[in-house]
């Protein structure tokens, strides 16, 4: 609930209220009208939010339906030679797609590795990510060098400066050698 639909002090419990189950608290009328409607807003929210996830889903089931459809129309039209052909060549396109996003994954899960030892955050695998090994692996290199340049530097630039002075010995000047922050 957010702050506009707080709920009033709820009354204790009168002895005709025990044994009646819950925690003992009774709603005055005008709190429960409050919880009612809190209660309804969120479930119109929740019913919305499905609804749309379901008319996602169904456009999707309709459209592969229609792809489905078109295809075997297609494939109606074939002599079994052609017919033969056509499953082996699509059959043959997936097993490629497959093939490159196995690629993909192996990669992904390579540059994963190299980021986590290094302490490079995870949300820049996605940036490295490619079916091509050597192609992964320099963007993975170029990230993990800009990403370390960039930690030394802001290191440097934390550690400039002047070190706080000691205004104890009276001298301004600090005393010994500073200790370092990292």
């Amino acid at each position: 609930m957010d702050d506009k639909t707080k709920l009033p002090a709820a009354t204790t419990p009168s002895a005709d209220d025990q044994g009646k189950g819950g925690d003992g608290a009774v709603l005055t009328p005008e709190q429960q009208k409050v919880f009612d409607n809190a209660l309804t807003k969120r479930l119109e929210e929740v019913n919305k939010k499905w609804e749309t996830k379901l008319a996602e889903s169904q456009s999707q089931v309709e459209e592969r339906i229609k792809t489905e459809r078109a295809e075997a129309e297609k494939m109606a039209k074939l002599s079994e030679a052609e017919k033969t052909k056509e499953l082996f060549d699509k059959q043959k396109r997936e097993v490629e797609a497959q093939s490159i996003q196995n690629k993909r994954d192996s990669n992904e899960l390579t540059v994963t590795k190299m980021f986590a030892e290094q302490k490079i955050p995870q949300a820049f695998v996605q940036y490295c990510v490619h079916e091509d090994a050597k192609i992964a692996q320099e963007r993975a290199d170029k990230i993990a060098k800009t990403w370390n340049d960039e930690v030394a530097n802001m290191k440097t630039l934390l550690m400039s400066g002047e070190p706080p002075k000691d205004f104890k010995n009276g001298s301004g000047a600090p005393k010994g050698k500073a200790p370092l922050a990292f």
